[in-house]
């Protein structure tokens, strides 16, 4: 007679007893427990959103093969695709200030085994920094004319004429207008 274990994740002893008639005899098989392997992993929350210089926490739940959880969140690697959008600091994802937004996957990753999330990210605001007036130090005739420039930079780095934008005043009228 064979006797096969049962897959038990707890393991222990049990009692074999073979019977013929009025006899019988026994005997005790230690039955090992199954491994406990960790089979998927959960990463929560599923499709959060964060400003561009926000952040996130995360979390990662591992469920294994005896139907058990548990928040292995320390235990995992994490990893955001696109780091030009967010980076991540153990469980936390940080907005990398980008100025175009959008979606980046977040993996925690154990062995051979990983769960993903999408964080979304929104566009960092392209505001005005500077603006430049050219040309800098012309000289004009007292009856001529100039016409000046003005290049606002951004904080993206780009670049646009906004002369059509901006007001225009001189410093002194006696001299120009």
């Amino acid at each position: 007679a064979t006797a096969n274990g049962a897959g038990s994740f707890t393991g222990g002893a049990t009692t074999i007893t073979a019977t013929l008639a009025a006899i019988s005899g026994t005997a005790t098989l230690n039955v090992t427990a199954a491994p406990v392997v960790l089979v998927s992993i959960a990463v929560t929350p599923a499709t959060p959103t964060i400003a561009h210089n926000g952040s996130q926490v995360f979390v990662a739940t591992g469920t294994y093969n005896d139907a058990s959880t548990a928040d292995i969140s320390a235990s995992v690697t994490w990893n955001s695709s696109n780091t030009t959008l967010a980076t991540m600091t153990g469980a936390t994802a940080n907005g990398a200030g980008s100025f175009t937004g959008g979606a980046t996957t977040i993996t925690a990753t154990l062995g051979a085994i990983s769960g993903t999330a999408t964080l979304n990210v929104t566009a960092a605001p392209v505001v005005l920094v500077s603006i430049a007036v050219t040309p800098s130090t012309p000289t004009i005739a007292h009856n001529g004319s100039q016409v000046f420039v003005a290049t606002g930079t951004y904080n993206d780095a780009s670049t646009a004429d906004i002369s059509g934008s901006v007001t225009w005043n001189s410093s002194n009228t006696t001299l120009a207008t």
